[in-house]
């Protein structure tokens, strides 16, 4: 790289640090709640075309019918969403080079799983979480580090290029979405309508490490049967938990069989995800003096890379039956097993260019080669379906632990400096790639 393009470049990184971290407290203080998130979409919409002068701006909502035609869609229980998925807008803009280069897209979701879902619950913190409160390196807000840090890092790397009159050669494209937490619809939409690039970066929260795949991620629901009467008979739920017990056991056996997997095949990946089996949910009941009927568990089952999906799900269902048949009324009244929401599994070659890129771009600015992880999100939809190779590369947590005193949880936050750095390393990425 040309070294005066380089200093250029990351002068104007440190001439725009504030408003850069201004920007960034800009989408905190935007609530976007799974289910919400229309106000932070028409933002960043206005803010690629009228401030970044895109070239497009494309903003569409999934046409369903179309939508559940692609290998890409996964069905989801309209419970676990506040918004459907065909009204949950997905920006896409695009910044055209000058021809003969190598095309780039930063694509990541601006929606915030509500507080049920995270562990940071913000009923518990002690900062408001949609402010954007800095406090020594820490910028604190709701959805900080899931994933508005390093959207806008994407955002703010293509601004200090284009701020310091880097002309590229290839096309640099920016999608953000609403509707990654249950099951990255807005993503398959792009892809079906026909986006691609030559290659793509979500900057999910990796800690500053490269992510070059993930793991898969199939939810499930598996609905037990008791027996019930006033005050007595058999009860689901004593039932239930008996196939707790047993879907317990597979896990382990899971976890055994994936670090196994790590150790001997990518023995270098610090992989930040558990290939555990979790139960997340369970209901029954009906009244407080009433057998309980029926119990609901739900939960989720991951994979390593390459793990047929139909295999694990077949897992899952083989325990349930084993453990049905180890009971006199299950027996007979067998527990039912069902898969909704699907997150597909990627990884990518060590040696894809894209790799280097990212790797190379990460050393200039940091001064070593950054480990390699997992992670997950937009990036293995592309990546499966869409043919783009894609990794994952976000923000650190700040040093200093942001539990307050008295709390039972951490609020969310992100290292103001690793934000910087990040935006850096997306920089350098951008014009190594589109020349």
């Amino acid at each position: 790289m040309d070294v005066d393009v380089k200093e250029r470049v990351l002068q104007q990184i440190e001439d725009q640090r504030e408003s850069m971290i201004e920007f960034l407290q800009d989408l905190i203080r935007i609530p976007s709640p799974e289910g919400g998130g229309h106000e932070v979409q028409e933002f960043v919409a206005k803010y690629l075309g009228e401030t970044l002068g895109a070239d497009e701006v494309d903003v569409f909502k999934p046409d369903m019918e179309k939508l559940m035609k692609h290998p890409g869609y996964t069905p989801v229980f309209h419970e676990h969403g506040g918004t459907r998925p065909e009204d949950k807008p997905v920006v896409m803009a695009t910044f055209r080079g000058t021809g003969e280069g190598k095309s780039l897209m930063f694509v990541g979701h601006m929606e915030a799983a509500t507080g049920a879902w995270e562990p940071a619950m913000v009923e518990e913190w002690v900062h408001d979480p949609f402010e954007g409160i800095i406090e020594g390196d820490a910028i604190i807000g709701k959805s900080v580090s899931n994933m508005k840090s390093g959207n806008a890092a994407g955002i703010m790397a293509l601004k200090a290029v284009r701020d310091a009159g880097i002309e590229l050669k290839g096309d640099v494209l920016i999608s953000t979405n609403i509707d990654e937490d249950i099951g990255c619809q807005g993503i398959v939409e792009a892809i079906r309508r026909g986006y691609r690039a030559d290659a793509a970066i979500c900057p999910e929260p990796t800690q500053m490490k490269l992510g070059i795949g993930g793991p898969g991620c199939q939810h499930f629901r598996v609905i037990v049967k008791g027996n019930p009467t006033y005050g007595g008979g058999i009860s689901a739920i004593d039932n239930a938990i008996k196939v707790h017990r047993a879907i317990a056991e597979l896990s382990e056996h899971r976890v055994d069989t994936s670090i196994r997997f790590f150790q001997q095949e990518h023995p270098e990946l610090e992989h930040r995800y558990p290939l555990n089996i979790t139960i997340g949910m369970f209901n029954s009941g009906v009244w407080p003096c009433t057998t309980p009927y029926q119990a609901i568990l739900e939960g989720s089952i991951r994979h390593v890379p390459g793990e047929n999906i139909e295999d694990v799900r077949e897992q899952l269902e083989d325990q349930v039956r084993r453990c049905a048949d180890q009971d006199l009324f299950m027996r007979d009244h067998p527990p039912t097993v069902e898969f909704w929401e699907y997150w597909i599994d990627h990884l990518e070659d060590e040696d894809e260019p894209i790799v280097q890129t990212v790797n190379d771009a990460f050393a200039e600015v940091m001064g070593s080669d950054p480990p390699r992880t997992f992670s997950v999100g937009d990036a293995a939809p592309l990546s499966r379906f869409a043919d783009v190779p894609s990794i994952y590369m976000g923000p650190k947590p700040p040093e200093e632990s942001m539990v307050p005193e008295g709390a039972m949880i951490s609020e969310e936050a992100v290292s103001v400096q690793s934000y910087i750095d990040l935006i850096k390393v997306f920089a350098m990425s951008i014009i190594k790639w589109c020349e």
